[in-house]
């Protein structure tokens, strides 16, 4: 019996309907995919920013006399290594991206030479491998979606604003350290203004909508009080605690606002992978 040609129009457009079906499938386990290896991207990120930040900490203890834990920097230094490494390994689009590339060669340079260096220019060269840092951070975003997808925009507005609050608080951490044992009054004094405008960018942060709706109130409270203490400390010509108790606490202030990053990428990650 010849086929009709109502048959043949039916079975052509049922295989382009599977077809068009398999392609937006497709697209959709791709980009899904991507949002995920966006997620993996940027937790390995905060790992790495982490230890940057505690690299900075630790050399402006060294070159303040405060701390001689000279096996401490080099663990520390060594473990950088291996975090750019796994972070080159997850996706070729970061390892060839020529801002990465950047960063590696500036933390080569550092490292190298970060001893002879004033402490000064350690934490000027710090900041501003930090800063490259979160930069490539914010591209991740951008380039795996995180940033436009409207389903998880909101989370990266906030995670955009607990790693600014970990970084400005990474700052007066080692700022902190400097002023309190430096001997030069006009360093000093260009420190404490550095310190201060930090602290009142943290406080503006806190007010931001994103950290107030995500953070909890003990959360919060914690941070105020950091800043409140150390606003105190850097007024007094002699601070209350030793300066590896200062150390001690910024560092958990830090802590705490990276561990909360951390929740909100757990959750996103569930989230993608659930779906």
């Amino acid at each position: 019996m010849p086929v009709t040609l109502p048959f043949v129009a039916v079975l052509i457009a049922a295989v382009l309907c599977i077809s068009l079906l398999g392609i937006v499938l497709r697209e959709k386990d791709r980009r899904k995919r991507q949002l995920v290896l966006g997620t993996q991207l940027l937790q390995a990120g905060r790992v790495l920013l982490t230890h940057l930040q505690q690299h900075r900490g630790l050399s402006s203890a060294r070159h303040s006399g405060v701390s001689s834990s000279l096996e401490e920097v080099n663990q520390l230094r060594a473990q950088i290594v291996v975090d750019m490494r796994q972070l080159s390994c997850l996706d070729v689009w970061l390892a060839e991206h020529p801002d990465w590339e950047g960063i590696t060669r500036h933390w080569a340079s550092l490292s190298a030479n970060g001893r002879q260096i004033r402490a000064e220019d350690s934490f000027n060269q710090h900041s501003r491998l930090i800063a490259s840092l979160m930069t490539l951070l914010e591209s991740i975003a951008s380039h795996y979606g995180l940033d436009t997808n409207p389903r998880y925009i909101d989370s990266w507005i906030v995670w955009r604003e607990y790693l600014k609050i970990g970084e400005l608080v990474g700052q007066c951490r080692a700022l902190g350290v400097q002023v309190f044992t430096c001997a030069s009054h006009e360093q000093r004094y260009r420190q404490i203004n550095l310190i201060k405008s930090n602290l009142d960018a943290i406080e503006r942060l806190l007010l931001s909508p994103a950290c107030s709706r995500k953070l909890s109130k003990m959360e919060n409270d914690a941070i105020v009080a950091f800043v409140g203490y150390l606003r105190e400390q850097i007024d007094v010509r002699e601070m209350s605690d030793s300066v590896m108790d200062y150390y001690q606490r910024a560092t958990e202030t830090i802590d705490m606002v990276y561990e909360h990053f951390d929740l909100e990428m757990r959750k996103l990650h569930r989230r993608l992978t659930a779906t």
